[in-house]
């Protein structure tokens, strides 16, 4: 399934606000640090980034976590996924 930019920043944004309910996007820029500003511990990224592929099946490697630090870069990332999957 192809995914639209809009439709994976409100993914990402819908699924961290899930982990983390008290996370307030309201100042958070699309190159602010994610964890830094809506103060996500390491338990948090791994969900988000479980939850994420387990409603989608993009899948991003551990080594790949520090691309989706920014709402910008884990679009990006999302989004080089869905196209490598095709």
């Amino acid at each position: 399934m192809a995914y639209s930019d809009i439709e994976l920043e409100q993914l990402v944004r819908t699924t961290i606000a899930s982990v983390a309910p008290n996370a307030d996007f309201s100042r958070v820029g699309p190159d602010d640090d994610l964890v830094d500003a809506l103060e996500l511990d390491s338990m948090d990224v791994l969900n988000v980034v479980a939850a994420i592929a387990e409603s989608t099946g993009l899948e991003v490697a551990e080594r790949n976590y520090p691309r989706t630090r920014t709402l910008r870069g884990f679009v990006a990332e999302l989004a080089r996924l869905a196209a490598v999957r095709g």
